[in-house]
Parts: structure tokens; sequence; C-alpha cells
């Protein structure tokens, strides 16, 4: 669609890291991805009078709590009194937001959904590992925090001693970042995988009985979606309005902690198989699809352009 409009030879690409200036016109609207390319925006707005008032920022999650109290804590927040038009990756992100008082923050808040294509993964069968142990997979990535390694290691040792499972009727892998085997009870390993091959990817989502995806944020990772949509007995928490069992059957939500975790494990180590109903889940209950989410923001645009650049 850009090539047909038109729209990709009026785009140009800048690097501030390759080059010592980049180009600005007066009527600029300026889009921000994180809390540091917000300050950015705020003090080019502020320091050389562009006409449009306010910057748009793209809000991915809930930044300040990436971080320890201190400076960092304290710029991710501050970018949030800042003259800004928010857009929400996720209803869920924005719910959060408005529970934590944002005024910024409201239900008409622009929200757009995952990009994620529920067919690649619910059209094919789901296959499990024929003649072998089930396969439990967790989402593991010890160098990111909120995706709870500690805590997920801890409910694998916990759920494989409640059920006496041994190498005959479980084979755990891990996929995300790749990092060393870690020894479980009952003569079980946990095998890293790292990141899978995207064409391989749906396939292989299929061959995995059981998945243990943490994100320890309110904004859902994309994998315990992929899951339940391959036919994936899912088992992740929910944190604030984030509740990703609303979304599919295939899903169980527990609070973050590994004995809550270790239960729900359970049932979904025992549940039936996934229903075709529960595989098709509606991404528009995350928000507006993407492309309409452009739609919105170009008529959003076009009316500041309209109102002289003051809203």
């Amino acid at each position: 669609q850009a090539a047909s409009s038109g729209a990709a030879a009026r785009v140009t690409l800048h690097c501030g890291i390759s080059s010592d200036t980049l180009p600005a016109h007066h009527d600029d609207t300026y889009l921000a991805t994180a809390w540091w390319s917000a300050h950015i925006a705020e003090k080019l707005i502020r320091r050389h009078g562009f006409h449009t008032q306010k910057f748009l920022y793209l809000i991915q999650d809930f930044e300040p709590n990436f971080y320890a109290w201190g400076p960092e804590y304290a710029d991710a927040m501050t970018s949030y009194d800042f003259d800004f038009t928010p857009i929400f990756n996720t209803t869920l992100l924005r719910d959060y937001f408005i529970d934590q008082g944002f005024g910024f923050a409201t239900p008409q808040s622009l929200a757009f959904h995952p990009s994620i294509d529920i067919a690649r993964y619910a059209s094919g069968p789901h296959t499990g590992v024929p003649n072998g142990p089930r396969r439990l997979a967790l989402y593991g990535r010890p160098e990111v925090p909120r995706n709870m390694y500690a805590t997920a290691i801890e409910t694998l040792a916990r759920f494989i001693t409640e059920n006496e499972l041994g190498p005959d009727d479980i084979e755990l892998v891990s996929m995300g970042l790749r990092h060393d085997p870690v020894t479980l009870p009952g003569g079980l390993s946990l095998n890293s995988l790292g990141k899978l091959p995207w064409e391989e990817y749906p396939d292989y989502l299929r061959s995995i009985d059981v998945g243990l995806a943490l994100m320890y944020s309110p904004h859902p990772s994309h994998l315990p979606l992929e899951m339940a949509a391959a036919g994936v007995q899912v088992v992740t928490n929910h944190f604030g309005p984030k509740d990703l069992s609303r979304l599919s059957g295939a899903i169980r939500s527990a609070p973050a902690t590994a004995p809550a975790l270790t239960d729900a494990l359970s049932a979904a180590w025992h549940a039936p198989k996934v229903t075709p109903q529960d595989r098709h889940i509606d991404l528009t209950q995350l928000g507006l699809a993407p492309e309409q989410m452009m739609d919105h923001l170009a008529a959003y645009l076009n009316e500041m352009a309209e109102n002289g650049h003051k809203r």
C-alpha cells in the first residue's frame, strides 16, 4: 500500500549516530518510542519553537519499573509529565495507566493489539511429540528480570517433584535467550534452544504440550498468545488488569508465585487437548489492529494540521 500510494517516496531515514546533524522543520511532529526519546522530543519542541505543541508517545510498557529507584526511574516517570498524546501497546497497558491515576490515559486513548498472525499458528494440527515424552517449554530469558526466570525454575522443580515426573514422562526445553542447561529433580535437565528460526517456529510450537511464559508487567508477551493458538496449554501470570485467560481457555493466569504457578502448571499438564475454539484468539480484545490504529493516527495528524498544530 505504501508503494502504490507513493508514501514510500516521501519517507527519509536519518541516523543521529552516523550523522552530526539531523534535518528538521517547524511543522514536524515527533513520535517518542521510549522514555529517553520522550525527553529528547520535549526538549526539541521547547527549545526550537516547533509548531506542534505535543509529541506522540508510543507507550510500550510501564518503563519506570525497568529500574531500581534512582535517576533512570525518576527520568522515566518524569516523561509522563510532558505534554503528549499517548498511543498504548494494548488496552491492558492503557488500563494499567488508568488504574494508576495518570490523567493522560483514558478509555478513548489509542491502543493497538499485538501484530500476531493467529491463523499462522492455529491453522495446523497440534501434534505433540510422536512416540516420546511430552514436551514442556519455558520462555527462558535469564537476563530480563520481568520474565522471572528464577521463579520459573523454582516452579518447574516443584511441578516435577509433585507430579513425580522423569525422563520417560517429560522433555524440558527453554526458548528465548540461550543459557546453560539447568539440572532439575527426577534426573531431568532444562535445555536451552535460544531463538528459533522464524520459518520453523509455528510447527515447533505445535509440538509443545504445555508452556510456561511469565511476564511481570502490565504488557503481555506474545508467546502465551502464540502458544495458545498453536494448541498448547499455557501458564502465565496476571498483573494488575492483565489476565490473558480471558482471551482463551488454553491460557491459565496465576499469581506470580512459585506455589500458585505450580498448581496452574499441574492443571495444564492434566488438562484435555485444547479445543479449536480456544485456538482462535480474538486479538481485538487488546485494541485496534495496527493498520486501524495507523488510520486513526493519520486522521489525528490531519486534524492537528488543520487546527494549526495546537492540539
